[in-house]
């Protein structure tokens, strides 16, 4: 039951179960391990909670459950990875979208393609009255770097999020810091996203940022080396890059292999 690592030259090896011997990979093999287990053709979300989430609805009696009153923390994935309310993130480009939701998060819809049928027939309904849960909305979708989770997401600014896009576009290339706050907007309050550099200074060797241990609070903010924070390297960026700029299927649903849309529901990670 031993855990034990022993490590002959580039060799490393765990004593398991039994007293077998097992072959543990090297550093670089786990990191070719992680890419190619990641991504495919499908690149995983980043979300804000809100209030009316379903997992923070489901957690609200549940003062154990991770996601006990977790609205206004960032979610990364199928797995709902918890974030906290600021993570950094190298920002790495936009396109366009559009998306058409039932029963609240079930995908019916979704198109990357502004002169696809789909899409013109979102942004035409976009505005309109519809039965509740039911969505349409266009906006900027952002691809994003996690240096924490060394992964890629995306990030999808819809509805009221379109209006602080602006600060995020001019930021492509940039390590920023990623938060949520709490926005007062009259008869109605909710979280919103908003983005600042990480660095004030390009030159700048040491930066804080935020502790994982405690995210969402700037006192327990930790300070780095700025060439320690992780990077993808140029060809994992350029395979992901190019199929979030151009994916195999621009369009899903409404004619496009709607029923297929429709049983994918929230669950499935974004193109």
């Amino acid at each position: 039951m031993g855990e034990k690592k022993e490590t002959t030259g580039t060799t490393a090896t765990r004593k398991a179960h039994g007293g077998l011997s097992i072959p543990v990979a090297a550093k670089e093999d786990e990191e070719k391990f992680r890419k190619a287990s990641e991504y495919g053709d499908w690149i995983q979300r980043l979300n804000l909670l809100a209030d009316m989430s379903k997992i923070v609805q489901a957690a609200k009696k549940d003062e154990n459950s991770p996601y006990y009153r977790a609205d206004g923390q960032f979610c990364f994935g199928t797995e709902n990875e918890l974030c906290g309310k600021r993570v950094v993130v190298l920002i790495c480009g936009w396109r366009e979208k559009a998306m058409h939701l039932k029963n609240g998060d079930s995908l019916v819809a979704m198109s990357f393609d502004p002169a696809s049928e789909v899409y013109k027939k979102i942004q035409a309904e976009e505005k309109g009255d519809h039965p509740k849960g039911t969505s349409y909305s266009t906006g900027p979708d952002f691809l994003f770097w996690i240096p924490h989770l060394k992964k890629f997401a995306t990030f999808y600014l819809k509805g009221s999020f379109k209006t602080g896009s602006s600060k995020f576009h001019p930021l492509i290339g940039k390590m920023c810091v990623l938060e949520a706050y709490w926005f007062e907007g009259g008869k109605n309050s909710w979280w919103k996203p908003r983005v600042r550099p990480l660095l004030g200074d390009d030159d700048a060797q040491e930066v804080k940022i935020p502790s994982r241990a405690d995210p969402s609070k700037p006192e327990s903010d930790v300070t780095v080396k700025v060439d320690a924070i992780p990077v993808p390297d140029q060809e994992e960026f350029d395979k992901v890059f190019g199929d979030f700029k151009d994916p195999k299927a621009p369009d899903v649903g409404e004619g496009k292999g709607s029923e297929d849309a429709e049983k994918k529901g929230d669950d499935e990670p974004e193109r």
